[in-house]
């Protein structure tokens, strides 16, 4: 383990270039020039935002640049906009002209391989789909209400440059259906975003069944994943914006619990529609109410076994063994 390493790939040169390892491993597209400088095989994971909008060097590109600069950080959003089109374009150029050197390259999901796909030219080079793993944590038993309130959670990022998570729609679909059910809906999570979706709860008159825990322990997240009716996330994809799996329905599906997604992005990977959960069409709030209301009046339609049975296929210890797999495949280790 090199603890030196740093997120600016050119600063990693030479370390790559002196280091007596077996495998390199790059945990994100932006690594692929590194595959250039060293004799050992290089292993390359694709995992969604980090090929459609990559940063190879964070600390160096214009808009840290511009941040540094006093009183012009404000303004450097608007001034590197204009630009973004080229800028993305040469940096995708960077990990296209540095992927014949890799030998082989993971994706945490089928959605991810194909948008990568038509983006980069991977020539012969192998490519496999290597889901995230679930932490043991995660597989607990449920915890019974019967209360008669339908308990709904989310768990995100609740940023501003994450909006593509789509929290929006999910509380536009509550106020849909609030008046035919008790309802409680909790958001995990934190971000600077997070002021202006309290103040659409107001705008919204959901006070009353939305509640917002921030950034929780271990302790907290799992007690939510147990007690909860059912998990929502729904994103919204853009050319630049992606979900590339969500190992949070993967979380939920661990503690036996039915999840919607949207078909937007790595969800149709992570969620076996019908069995595991709903995905659909178009993350607008009549649609998301709509599956809300599905789950909650045919809540015996998904098995709970079942659902248990499709998380376990994510446990670490599965998941490594078939990244072993590939590399004996593909690299010929011993």
């Amino acid at each position: 383990m090199h603890e030196t390493l740093s997120n600016n790939v050119s600063d990693n040169i030479d370390i790559v270039r002196s280091s007596d390892v077996d495998v390199w491993l790059g945990l994100s597209a932006i690594y692929a020039p590194l595959a250039q400088h060293t004799s050992a095989p290089f292993v390359l994971y694709f995992h969604g935002n980090d090929f459609l909008h990559p940063v190879i060097d964070p600390d160096r590109h214009l808009e840290a640049r511009l941040s540094r600069v006093p009183g012009l950080w404000r303004f450097r959003k608007a001034l590197t906009s204009p630009l973004l089109k080229q800028i993305v374009k040469r940096r995708q150029a960077v990990i296209d002209n540095a992927l014949p050197a890799v030998q082989l390259v993971l994706f945490n999901s089928v959605y991810t391989r194909e948008i990568a796909r038509k983006l980069y030219d991977f020539g012969r080079t192998p490519l496999e789909v290597l889901y995230p793993g679930c932490d043991q944590q995660f597989f607990q038993a449920r915890t019974a209400r019967g209360d008669g309130v339908l308990r709904i959670l989310t768990v995100s990022s609740l940023a501003s440059s994450a909006r593509r998570k789509n929290i929006d729609a999910v509380l536009e679909a509550l106020a849909l259906i609030k008046g035919e059910r008790l309802l409680q809906y909790t958001v995990v999570g934190s971000g600077d975003d997070l002021d202006r979706l309290r103040r659409k709860v107001q705008a919204l008159r959901l006070t009353d069944c939305v509640r917002f825990l921030g950034k929780v322990n271990d302790q907290v997240l799992l007690h939510e994943y147990a007690s909860n009716d059912m998990f929502v996330l729904t994103p919204r994809a853009s050319q630049r914006d992606v979900e590339g799996f969500g190992m949070v329905y993967i979380e939920a599906n661990a503690a036996g619990m039915p999840v919607i997604g949207s078909d937007q992005g790595g969800a149709v990977d992570a969620i076996v529609a019908g069995q595991t959960g709903l995905v659909i069409a178009e993350s607008t709030p009549t649609q998301v109410a709509a599956a809300i209301t599905q789950l909650a009046q045919h809540p015996q339609t998904l098995s709970e076994a079942t659902i248990r049975a499709h998380a376990e296929r994510f446990r670490w210890t599965r998941i490594a063994e078939q990244f072993e797999y590939f590399l004996h495949l593909h690299l010929h280790l011993h």
